[in-house]
């Protein structure tokens, strides 16, 4: 359960959870120890407790540079350095593995059933096509 009593969605946990048991190091970041990254904010945490208490870091992403387009504005780090409470070297992960871990945390509670319904269709009005105006009636008087 969150800080305020949402209870959390258990089978988003147990996937959460199945990334660290399965987690695995792209590279390990050469010239670079912990202390490196002491003056750098991660962008995520992970902390997990229990038996004994874990901790991931992901700080922000590399985006390695081709030949192509250098300045793109619009690349995306193609992986994450990390540090882990059980390894004393930083290294990276993909940014596939990455963007698994780094799930908001509204993502991982169970929804209430007003989350979960849809919101309302937006449907056109309906309008009534007008109808080709009557014929006037004939004026005539009565037939004698």
């Amino acid at each position: 359960a969150t800080n305020d009593g949402q209870p959390g969605d258990k089978s988003k946990l147990d996937s959460l959870v199945n990334q660290f048991i399965n987690l695995s190091c792209q590279d390990f970041i050469e010239g670079k120890t912990k202390d490196d990254y002491k003056a750098v904010a991660p962008i995520y945490t992970v902390k997990l407790k229990g038996a004994k208490d874990y901790e991931l870091k992901i700080y922000p992403g590399i985006i390695e540079k081709n030949g192509d387009k250098p300045d793109d504005k619009e690349a995306k780090p193609s992986k994450y350095p990390v540090l882990s409470s059980e390894n004393p070297y930083p290294f990276t992960l993909s940014s596939y593995k990455a963007e698994q871990i780094m799930k908001s945390p509204a993502d991982l509670v169970v929804k209430k059933e007003e989350d979960k319904k849809q919101p309302p269709k937006v449907t056109k009005p309906v309008t009534k096509k007008k109808s080709a105006p009557k014929a006037a009636a004939k004026k005539g008087g009565k037939k004698k």
